[in-house]
């Protein structure tokens, strides 16, 4: 109430809930579909104004587990948004030395649609307890705790709309 550019939260899948994502990570290779290469859970926020303009999008993904021996990253795209509709993006967990080439608002270069890279490596998330294959995938291994990652899209800061304009909710 004493924020006049924001105006509504918009919570996906609900303010108190997290879905769950789960990749087998061999594609397009036939694999053993064990679904245990990245397992994640997430929510966001999608906040607006009074006329109904994205603001900003807080995501939390959480790191549950992974059955993978490869350093996995995960990033997820805003289908038909334009990169310059978005201002910044922060609290990523990207190393200096990325294989991933950002612009300056944060997001993944030479790409049509706005890409948000969340992570790089899925082993600097969560430590490997040092036994089994993975993390929080095998009975026989330490169980670690998850972690979460969140990150934050501005879209319209302090009412300033980015270069590309606003983005409405719909």
């Amino acid at each position: 109430p004493s924020d006049p550019y924001r105006a509504y939260n918009n919570y996906y899948p609900s303010a108190v809930s997290f879905g769950t994502l789960a990749f087998e990570d061999s594609w397009p290779n036939r694999a053993d579909y064990d679904m245990n290469d990245l397992v994640l859970g997430y929510r966001f926020n999608t906040v607006t104004n009074g006329q109904n303009m994205v603001v900003e999008i807080h995501g939390d993904i959480i790191a549950k587990a992974s059955g993978a021996s490869y350093k996995n990253a995960f990033g997820f795209q805003l289908d038909g948004i334009s990169p310059n509709k978005i201002s910044s993006v922060s609290g990523n967990s990207i190393s200096p030395s990325t294989i991933f080439s950002l612009n300056a608002n944060g997001l993944e270069s030479l790409q049509t649609y706005a890409n948000v890279i969340v992570f790089d490596n899925f082993y600097k998330v969560m430590q490997h307890p040092g036994l089994g294959t993975g993390i929080n995938t095998s009975s026989d291994a330490p169980y670690v705790s998850p972690d979460t990652v969140s990150v934050d899209l501005i879209f319209i800061n302090n009412g300033v709309a980015p270069p590309g304009g606003a983005v409405s909710i719909s």
